[in-house]
């Protein structure tokens, strides 16, 4: 749903309208259309000189009688008009290459720019996009196109009746909303600034019946403030956020934060006295999330407000189950092979349950958690695979990607959803399913500074949960990494064994090659093994580059040519950190 209006229409038809506008004009009677068309042919690539305003004298004085703007921001608008013919937006480097100066002229016009934008006479269309922070980004993201209503007033030669607000619907509203407390970064604006624009969207939509409920309830600035975030959230079928996220979200005051938290958690707000949101208790003791009451959905969408629904459960997009793995032959260093044949060995059903047994015996808890690390391509997640199919368990693997969820507190709730799965189906009974943490420095890694980070608090959060799980778990926990060093300290005491993978030793990637690649004989086994120190999983990748060479061409690669595609398996190699554990 966008906001506004849009430009498409306008910049199909910019060329003809002004053909025809062009076309009406009679020759005894110049209309501002002529003073632009003028004014544009001598600011074209005149270096913003100081010339220019004796040269431009006529047409500035009447381009900026017509519009009642200064004559550098006389020339900005031509600028852009003239440009804005040809393409549908116009950045600062168009304006600059336009006039032939120095991008870096344009930048110090930037607050006659805005004044344009201010004025209606420009459309700065990075106000209704989402763009990144980085500065450059920024700088990137400032496009302007004249407005629809300042192109029809040149074309009737005078200015017409700037137009009315569109009243929006309440969905409308807080998808406006939303977009104001999304790209308030993007568009630097401070705290008061980002209420002031909410509250002013507030006053130009009195119309609707939740704006003239709200004033009933009396509420402060920031109570009412506070609200309107929440609100504006729900449009994403979500009504559940954790409270301390979203206070340090919405303000940066420290204090502000605090009031208001504090009213909330002890029951004195308005928000919580008008029953407007109601608080819960989390998993532990400091959490709270908060949610919006069936009084304020009612208020705030009447008759929709079956659209709003509790976070939708991801936790089969977030956990792959595999059950028929196929068979695979793994080859490795016979320091590694014995460690890993090892943990074979333990996870045996039979051993395992006597193990466990035991364990109860001296009043020690049970659960395996093994932490495989090293290189990547050295066969830690496929040895889990055949770990499983082996021993005949269900491998359950986390999807790291979807435990990164844009929604606050949601994280939290899917990695609970992950262990609350898994513990269902060891009390089902059975063989003991292997939980897979793939790549788990992902989640795992150093925990972060909090700082007024709400990102940085859920991961923190994540962690915390899984480190809680760890400690009573009583199933086979498995985590994979080629980044140690990344490693949280407090996970490395939860894993009860650690094996490290290694790059394979030349006889072992000897057998690797002739394994997966039949054609090749010992000798040429051997000569790319010495020659090439790869990984398993990059000498998987030269065969599979083979194999799509000999479907396009029919050919089998040669020696040399084998040769060259290990050399680019060398090039792209990245670098990796094994860290303290060995």
């Amino acid at each position: 749903m966008q906001i506004g209006c849009t430009l498409k229409y306008e910049y199909c038809t910019k060329i003809e309208n002004f053909m025809k506008i062009k076309s009406q004009v009679l020759e005894n009677d110049k209309k501002i259309i002529d003073y632009l068309e003028s004014l544009a042919e001598k600011i074209k690539d005149s270096k913003f000189g100081p010339d220019i305003y004796e040269k431009a004298n006529e047409e500035l004085a009447k381009v900026t009688k017509f519009l009642n703007i200064t004559e550098n921001q006389a020339i900005l608008f031509t600028a852009i008009f003239a440009a804005n013919l040809k393409r549908s937006e116009v950045d600062q480097d168009d304006i600059a290459s336009y006039i032939n100066c120095s991008p870096l002229r344009i930048v110090k016009l930037h607050s006659d720019l805005e004044f344009l934008v201010k004025k209606m006479l420009l459309v700065n269309n990075n106000y209704n996009r989402r763009n990144g922070r980085n500065s450059r980004d920024k700088m990137q993201a400032l496009n302007y196109s004249i407005s629809n209503y300042i192109f029809e007033s040149i074309s009737q030669d005078k200015l017409v009746r700037q137009p009315k607000k569109i009243k929006l619907d309440i969905l409308m509203f807080l998808e406006y909303l939303n977009e104001i407390f999304d790209t308030r970064y993007d568009a630097e604006l401070s705290e008061n600034q980002t209420a002031d624009k909410v509250f002013k969207s507030c006053k130009d939509n009195s119309h609707l019946q939740f704006i003239q409920k709200l004033k009933l309830f009396g509420l402060d600035k920031s109570e009412n403030f506070y609200l309107l975030f929440l609100c504006s959230k729900v449009i994403s079928e979500r009504n559940d956020f954790d409270l301390e996220d979203t206070l340090s979200s919405v303000f940066k005051s420290i204090k502000k934060k605090f009031i208001l938290k504090r009213e909330i958690v002890d029951g004195s707000s308005n928000l919580i006295k008008y029953n407007l949101i109601k608080i819960c208790e989390g998993d532990f003791r400091s959490d709270k999330s908060v949610m919006l009451t069936e009084n304020c959905l009612e208020i705030l969408l009447a008759e929709d407000k079956d659209l709003i629904t509790k976070t939708k459960q991801k936790s089969t997009k977030l956990l792959k189950t595999l059950t028929d793995i196929a068979e695979k032959e793994l080859f490795f260093n016979q320091e590694d092979e014995t460690k890993i044949q090892t943990l074979y060995d333990i996870l045996e059903p039979a051993n395992l349950d006597k193990i466990n047994e035991r364990l109860a015996e001296q009043n020690l808890r049970n659960g395996v958690s093994v932490l495989l690390y090293g290189p990547p391509g050295t066969g830690k997640t496929e040895s889990v695979m055949q770990l499983a199919r082996k021993t005949g368990r269900e491998l359950l693997i986390v999807e790291i990607s979807e435990t990164k969820s844009c929604w606050f507190g949601e994280s939290e709730k899917l990695i609970r959803e992950v262990f609350k799965i898994y513990k269902e189906k060891i009390d089902k009974g059975g063989l003991t399913p292997i939980l897979l943490f793939n790549e788990a420095d992902a989640i795992f890694s150093k925990r972060k500074d909090i700082g007024r980070s709400p990102v940085a608090q859920t991961e923190n959060a994540i962690q915390n949960i899984i480190l809680q799980e760890m400690e009573t778990i009583k199933g086979i926990l498995i985590a994979t990494t080629n980044l140690t060093d990344n490693l949280d300290k407090a996970f490395e005491r939860r894993f009860l064994f650690k094996l490290k993978y290694n790059q394979p030793q030349p006889e072992i990637r000897s057998k690797i090659w002739q394994s997966q690649f039949k054609e090749l004989s010992e000798q040429e086994a051997n000569y790319l093994a010495e020659r090439h120190n790869l990984s398993g999983g990059q000498i998987e990748n030269v065969i599979r580059k083979c194999s799509m060479q000999f479907i396009l061409n029919g050919v089998r690669p040669s020696l040399d040519e084998l040769d060259e595609y290990c050399n680019e398996e060398n090039l792209h190699q990245r670098g990796f950190s094994i860290g303290y554990l060995s």
